[in-house]
């Protein structure tokens, strides 16, 4: 099936920027090729893969697994510091209400102005995907996986949905107590609730429609809700550096890759 010969994040014209790529994360067998958006450098695979061999591109990566990440009982120096700046961040920075002793708040404000210097504060809070705190707030996470992501957000405070079109993916998630849709999200019911957030990491660059799947985020947030995500950037250095060899084209899983102007 051929995708759209124009850009659906700006509506540029195209053309053709890498060939012949390879599936080098999976190995499944093939070759294929992506255009680049002439105006906002956003990448698209050229030819969609038919419906009847989609799924196998799945089976052995890496976001479908069954098991909840576990932390490990890792008492390094390192680690004691990631976490004190990890729980710093939740509470001064992004609203959280966490127990923080008072050399934990001397270490964390030496951490996060250090940081602050050399890492842009969107990577310091990337555990919560920078998040504030909102009582009662109500969050929905579109390609959940196990639920790792919503039983952090869960023990927080939110009330935290998930939609996860794995069966057994969405199966360990309720298990551990999440309210699971198991269905791709575009045929989700939702039972008509609203949400202050929904949030995808790494699932925009896998559907064939963005601007559909956008518009139906946009109708499940309330009138003060807000979408955040994450996406790899055609446009990043990384992509310029290592061109057909980036990780982020992930072909053939990856079918659009917006750039951050599109």
């Amino acid at each position: 099936m051929k995708m759209p010969l124009t850009c659906v994040f700006c509506g540029g014209s195209g053309k053709i920027a890498f060939r012949n790529v390879t599936d080098a994360l999976c190995g499944y067998p093939g070759r294929w090729n992506f255009s680049r958006c002439q105006t906002c450098r956003s990448l698209w695979l050229e030819s969609k893969p038919s419906e009847e061999f989609s799924s196998e591109f799945y089976t052995a990566y890496y976001t479908h697994s069954t098991s909840p990440i576990s932390k490990a009982n890792d008492l390094s120096f390192y680690n004691y510091l990631k976490e004190v700046l990890s729980k710093f961040t939740l509470k001064e920075r992004l609203g959280y209400y966490v127990d923080l002793t008072n050399i934990e708040i001397f270490i964390g404000k030496i951490l996060d102005f250090c940081l602050r210097q050399i890492i842009p504060f969107r990577e310091i809070g990337m555990p919560v995907r920078n998040i504030p705190f909102l009582k009662n707030g109500k969050i929905l996470d579109i390609g959940c996986g196990s639920g790792d992501f919503l039983k952090v957000m869960e023990g927080l405070g939110w009330q935290a949905f998930g939609v996860e079109p794995d069966c057994d993916a969405a199966k360990v998630a309720e298990g551990r107590g999440l309210r699971i849709v198991n269905s791709s999200f575009e045929s989700a019911d939702l039972k008509g609730q609203k949400f202050d957030v929904v949030t995808h990491s790494h699932v925009l660059e896998h559907v064939l429609n963005p601007s559909l799947f956008m518009t139906r985020i946009s109708d499940l947030l309330n009138d003060h809700g807000k979408s955040v995500f994450i996406v790899p950037n055609a446009n990043s250095f990384l992509a310029d550096l290592c061109k057909s060899n980036w990780r982020g084209l992930e072909a053939p899983r990856h079918l659009h890759i917006p750039s951050k102007s599109g």
